[in-house]
């Protein structure tokens, strides 16, 4: 048993967002696309502003189940993910992620929603560490109205 009382198990029908194993660290990706994005030119948002390193831009799109993937330049032990939501703290979103090696065949690894009313970047852990190339995030819902998603920043985060 475990002497300081910390728990160790989780419930079944619990997302586990907690803390991300100390060794994963933020992954450099290779390449980042998307299935849509904003492309008016006084408002061009494409998919590499998510992964600029900068929170004043933006991956912006509105379109049937919206994604992001992230290309990594070889395979990485993933623990879990970091999404800044842009408007998180007005929109609600509900997503999930998948994990490729090739590209093709992908495995649905997290399910989940941001934190109402949050800004701030957000972790999201995996229960198992898996292994890819692909990160694929799909936004399966969101509460604007006219279908908008968008994200500032993301980050992949493994064992290096």
């Amino acid at each position: 048993d475990n002497q300081n009382g910390e728990q160790s198990s989780t419930e079944d029908d619990e997302i586990v967002t907690g803390e991300i194993n100390p060794a994963c660290t933020i992954l450099n990706p290779e390449n980042v696309t998307a299935n849509g994005f904003e492309t008016d030119p006084s408002d061009y948002h494409p998919p590499s502003d998510a992964i600029d390193g900068n929170s004043s831009s933006w991956w912006t799109n509105n379109g049937e189940d919206p994604w992001l993937e992230i290309l990594l330049s070889k395979s990485h032990t993933i623990c879990g993910i970091s999404v800044e939501w842009n408007k998180g703290d007005e929109r609600d979103y509900s997503f999930e992620i998948q994990v490729s090696e090739d590209g093709n065949n992908y495995e649905k690894i997290f399910e989940g929603t941001n934190k109402q009313g949050s800004s701030e970047p957000e972790s999201y852990s995996f229960e198992e560490e898996h292994s890819g190339k692909h990160i694929k995030l799909t936004i399966t819902n969101t509460s604007s109205e006219d279908g908008w998603v968008s994200i500032k920043e993301i980050s992949v985060l493994g064992l290096p």
